[in-house]
Formats: structure tokens, C-alpha cells, sequence
């Protein structure tokens, strides 16, 4: 006997946000650990207190985007001329990740991405950097 669709379907969505849970999730350690990486010292720590404080900043003020729009080909563009790099902006909406904006910001004294995407009631920040080239990295040291 076959299960109703609505069973099947109700099965599948705690899924996708677990996903997308572990996804943001996943991005977040990896921009620490390159922050860190790139800082020296007890950068693992410093990496996740900074990025930590740069999501608080943003939801504290108002300076959550510098740009408001869900329209991945206007907060792309927004970039250009203040930060060195285009921002891989994606528009995550089917999978209930709607983007919302983003801004300028700043992660180990650098320029920095921020996009801005909600769940739910959440809102989730990703940070996006240029790759230190190997003079860049050796210079920091």
C-alpha cells in the first residue's frame, strides 16, 4: 500500500533544512579556518570571534544590507568598485533560502562580501573574501 503524497512530502522538507543548515554551517568553519589560517597565532579563535561579531553588528544595527534586493543580478553589480573580487551571489529561494541583500564589511582588516539570505525567521550572513595570493600571505606574516 502506498503512502499518501503528503507523507512523502513531509519527509523530505526536514531534510532540506538540515541541509541548508549544515551547509551554512559548513561555510561559516571554512571561512573561520582560512581567516585564521591567514592571521597566525590563536587565529582559529580569533577567525570565529570575528566573524561571530560581524553577524551580531549586523543584526544589532541597522546595517544589515547596503543593498536590498533579492535580485541576485542587482546585489552582484552593488559589488563592483568596493571590493577586488565578484561575490558568488546565488539565489537559494526554492530551497527556502531567499537572498535579501548585501553589504560591504570588513574580516581581517580586509574588504568583505556579505550577503544576506533569510530562513525562516533567521537570518543567515555569508561572508565571501578574495584568496590571499602567496606574496599577499608571506607580507602578512
Amino acid at each position: 500500500m502506498r503512502k499518501p503524497a503528503r507523507e512523502n512530502e513531509r519527509g523530505f522538507w526536514p531534510w532540506l533544512f538540515f541541509a541548508g543548515g549544515a551547509l551554512a554551517a559548513c561555510v561559516a568553519l571554512i571561512a573561520a579556518f582560512q581567516l585564521g589560517r591567514l592571521s597566525g597565532g590563536n587565529a582559529g579563535d580569533n577567525a570565529i570571534d570575528e566573524l561571530t561579531s560581524a553577524h551580531v553588528r549586523s543584526l544589532m544595527a541597522t546595517h544589515l544590507f547596503d543593498v536590498a534586493s533579492t535580485d541576485r543580478h542587482t546585489v552582484k553589480p552593488w559589488f563592483e568598485g568596493r571590493i577586488d573580487f565578484g561575490p558568488d551571489v546565488r539565489d537559494f529561494t526554492e530551497a527556502g533560502f531567499p537572498l535579501l541583500g548585501g553589504r560591504l564589511d570588513y574580516l581581517a582588516s580586509r574588504p568583505t562580501a556579505a550577503l544576506v539570505y533569510r530562513f525562516q525567521q533567521h537570518v543567515i550572513n555569508v561572508f565571501e573574501q578574495r584568496a590571499l595570493s602567496r606574496a599577499e600571505t608571506e607580507a602578512r606574516a
